[in-house]
């Protein structure tokens, strides 16, 4: 962990072209952050632990100072250590060492990207495990997870969802599209579903259960909104097709946009992330940003540009607790007292952004803390013109 490691491992990378990161600097942050699940090309060996030899196991991860000093360090046999995908260019799912209770900034050591989660129970303290919902398919044990097909009522669902929610207005958010005939790339009419999976992650479902609960213990009589979402399976017969959903706590299903090859890496994480300091959703703060208009996160949906899923995009249809809800239709929100009321004082669960009053275009709902989101349903979908 050395220098006489880094220079080894150059001379080693440079002669075998092995990307195992012994060349990587291994300074005080990253040994609190590390490379459990890297994605590689072409035919060259399988990627490995950042600071772990081929064939070798992982380190105990050593404790020091977190980037930015965002918490306090305690001993390493009472933190805890989960799996977060990095939200930033290489998408890869790192091993984070979280010593304390409350937020966690780490920098990701492939791409630099700074990332945030939240930690909701003190490390060190255990609780009972939850079980898995009666609509699960598959019951995988607790640190494993199974994306699973739906049924056909589910698949033609979602299709609904996406399409009754759907509105043709268009945001500086499309960055390159634009209604047609003004310029610019077109923007689809209609998004065609090809494939559903639910995602069943123990660990995951645990995390979000467990947030659910404690923010239905602070509701009192906070209001309760309609989310277009609810609207579209209200109207069902079946209207618990994809599970239940506890209005009390304003629970409903938000899209969420993202690109196929990274939704496999967001299911099997513990948690969502935040990007700390990134211009994507930089107008309410630093959280995660959710849609209830399909056309809305299609925006922030990016097709592969190569291997199977070339040409589709994809969306995560999340089920989110927003609590307590902070509402803003301010053209231009004051970030730090929402960020301040919803993540200091803790007045607030997330914010409710009104751009449809504010701009006539599109409600957003921001959490900051990563719990209260369980992507439960990947769709991948094509554009359609």
């Amino acid at each position: 962990r050395g220098q006489i490691t880094v220079v080894v491992g150059i001379a080693v990378c440079c002669c075998t072209g092995c990307p195992c990161g012994f060349c990587f600097p291994l300074d005080s942050k990253r040994r609190q952050v590390w490379v459990v699940d890297a994605h590689t090309t072409g035919h060259g060996p399988a990627a490995q632990q950042i600071g772990t030899p081929a064939g070798g196991t992982l380190p105990p991860p050593q404790m020091g100072m977190p980037s930015g000093d965002v918490v306090a360090a305690v001993p390493a046999s009472v933190a805890q250590v989960l799996n977060v995908r990095c939200g930033g260019t290489c998408g890869q799912v790192l091993q984070v060492q979280v010593p304390a209770l409350g937020l966690v900034e780490f920098d990701c050591p492939i791409c630099q990207t700074k990332n945030q989660i939240s930690c909701r129970v003190p490390p060190g303290v255990a609780r009972p495990p939850v079980e898995t919902p009666p609509w699960w398919k598959v019951q995988p044990t607790m640190g494993e997870y199974k994306l699973a097909s739906v049924s056909n009522e589910q698949m033609a669902l979602v299709q609904k969802m996406l399409g009754d929610t759907w509105k043709s207005i268009v945001t500086r958010d499309r960055a390159k599209c634009s209604i047609a005939g003004t310029g610019g790339a077109p923007v689809s009419k209609r998004l065609q579903v090809l494939h559903v999976q639910h995602n069943c992650n123990p660990k995951l479902w645990s995390n979000y259960h467990y947030a659910r609960s404690d923010i239905a213990a602070k509701m009192n009589n906070s209001p309760t909104y309609t989310f277009a979402t609810s609207k579209v399976i209200q109207d069902l017969e079946n209207s618990s097709a994809l599970g239940p959903l506890d209005a009390s706590v304003n629970e409903c299903f938000l899209f969420h946009g993202t690109n196929p090859s990274a939704c496999e890496s967001i299911c099997k994480s513990d948690f969502m992330v935040n990007l700390a300091g990134s211009h994507a959703g930089s107008l309410y703060g630093q959280g995660i940003y959710f849609g209830e208009n399909s056309s809305k996160s299609d925006e922030y949906a990016s097709d592969d540009s190569s291997g199977i899923y070339s040409g589709l995009y994809a969306m995560l249809l999340c089920r989110v607790t927003c609590g307590r809800i902070l509402y803003t239709d301010d053209v231009h929100p004051n970030v730090d007292e929402l960020m301040h009321r919803c993540t200091k004082t803790m007045e607030y669960d997330s914010v409710l952004g009104d751009r449809e009053k504010a701009r006539g275009t599109y409600r957003e709902f921001i959490v900051y803390q990563n719990d209260q989101a369980y992507p439960e349903y990947v769709v991948i979908y094509r554009r359609e013109y």
